[in-house]
């Protein structure tokens, strides 16, 4: 009966031990402080928090705030500020901040909540991952938190699948304005610095690197110059396009030619490499290849076109151009791409038709080199000498119409003029293309033959 007795007030005493802690714990409520930021800049330490909600008929007071160091408590103080900031912190050091709310319920009053969080002096490294929008603009600053006094700063800007150095900086932070794809890759800092509250002496001075991984998005970038095709109507082109996309890019390809005719192309973009010209240097860095194959090609897409290539945040267009070839060069052009085209078809039928193939291209090449060379009539060097035409020698000229009516003193005699215009005509029509129409002054001049009347 005594133990029953002992065992049933022994269960009170719990219960009521139990119920007191459930009440100190209500109103001594510690958290790790979610809604508590605590930071240091350099030799400054900075605290802000979340303001407290009056609840259950209390209204708020006011907060009452310790500052511990290494466990040790610095200084306490009531406050109804959201924020504290602390100058002249040691380094090496763990801080603490204890933050209390002091409420008033029913008259009386009550601490409400308990809310904790530390924070290490020590200077340490990081990473820092940073994503931004082509055309934006930004400010890096070097991600090393901890007490310490920065004496210089050395960034380098590292970019491509090689991470070449493009760029050096000297100043804490890095503006950049109308971001672009040159941008990204990664900023390494370097902080030279003393421990807070000893002498700015480089001599002794510690130095730590962090890094930045800068990533920029936006429309595709194609690195291409302005090209010109030469084609036939009919004939096949293949444009090949090198593009720089964050995200990637769409694989429908839009054409728009001069005469505003739109034609949709469907490509496959291969991920590979790609060079990009980016402060002085040409970078390798990830990007997509691709070929563009037009067939057929018409007369409505000779003269300017341009190719849109697109993604989920936009799209870039460049220009490229189609001509006709030259007309010197077409004919050998030609065979040359009916000889490319039909190499093993020539092959197959024998050796004769590619023999045959070979003539005709030395014939024009032959050609080609005889109407580029001009010849002149003062090269007294090698056979242009020996075919010099003698003054008084007598050339048969064009055919003249000439009637017993004509007088003799109405017929010419021949001129070193008239000769050596009537050599470039005769060397124009025995050459490859004749003569143009322009090429030779129209005169009226009777040439003197053995065949015109009255010659003597």
């Amino acid at each position: 009966m005594l133990f029953q007795m002992w065992k049933a007030k022994s269960l009170c005493f719990k219960i009521i031990s139990l119920n007191l802690l459930i009440n100190f714990s209500v109103s001594q409520n510690s958290t790790s402080g979610e809604d508590v930021h605590i930071w240091i800049h350099k030799c400054t330490l900075n605290v802000n928090w979340t303001a407290e909600n009056d609840v259950n008929g209390c209204e708020f007071e006011t907060y009452h705030l310790k500052l511990f160091q290494n466990d040790t408590e610095r200084r306490t103080f009531d406050t109804t500020s959201l924020m504290y900031t602390n100058d002249g912190i040691s380094s090496n050091s763990v801080y603490r901040v204890e933050i209390t709310t002091v409420m008033t319920c029913n008259g009386n009053q009550s601490d409400q909540r308990i809310r904790n969080k530390s924070i290490s002096t020590f200077p340490e490294i990081q990473t820092k991952n940073i994503t931004k929008r082509v055309s934006e603009n930004t400010v890096l600053e070097c991600p090393l938190t901890g007490a310490y006094q920065p004496l210089r700063f050395e960034w380098q800007h590292r970019i491509g699948t090689d991470e070449t150095i493009v760029r050096n900086f000297t100043t804490s932070q890095v503006s950049l304005r109308n971001v672009s794809y040159r941008d990204m890759g990664l900023y390494d800092c370097t902080v030279h610095y003393t421990l807070c509250g000893k002498s700015n002496d480089l001599m002794t001075s510690r130095s730590l690197m962090s890094s930045i991984v800068f990533h920029v998005r936006g429309p595709p970038f194609i690195d291409t110059s302005t090209e010109t095709l030469s084609i036939l109507p009919g004939e096949n082109i293949t444009v090949p396009l090198q593009i720089i996309s964050f995200p990637a890019p769409y694989e429908q390809v839009t054409v728009k030619s001069q005469g505003n005719n739109y034609v949709n192309h469907t490509v496959y973009f291969e991920n590979t490499v790609v060079p990009l010209k980016a402060y002085g240097k040409t970078i390798d860095v990830e990007g997509y290849v691709t070929s563009l194959t037009m067939l057929n090609v018409s007369e409505m897409s000779f003269g300017t076109n341009t190719i849109t290539v697109s993604n989920s945040l936009g799209h870039h267009s460049i220009s490229f151009k189609i001509q006709r070839p030259d007309a010197e060069n077409h004919i050998y052009n030609f065979i040359v791409r009916v000889l490319k085209e039909n190499m093993y078809l020539l092959a197959g039928i024998g050796g004769g038709i590619l023999v045959l193939f070979i003539i005709v291209i030395v014939l024009v090449v032959t050609c080609k080199k005889k109407r580029g060379k001009k010849l002149s009539l003062n090269d007294n060097t090698g056979d242009n000498k020996q075919s010099e035409v003698s003054k008084s020698e007598r050339l048969y000229s064009r055919p003249f119409s000439f009637t017993s009516k004509k007088k003799d003193q109405d017929v010419q005699k021949l001129t070193e003029e008239n000769i050596e215009m009537e050599q470039k005509r005769s060397q124009s029509m025995f050459s490859c293309d004749g003569f143009a129409a322009d090429e030779f002054q129209t005169d009226k001049i009777l040439y003197d033959n053995e065949f015109a009347p009255g010659f003597k």
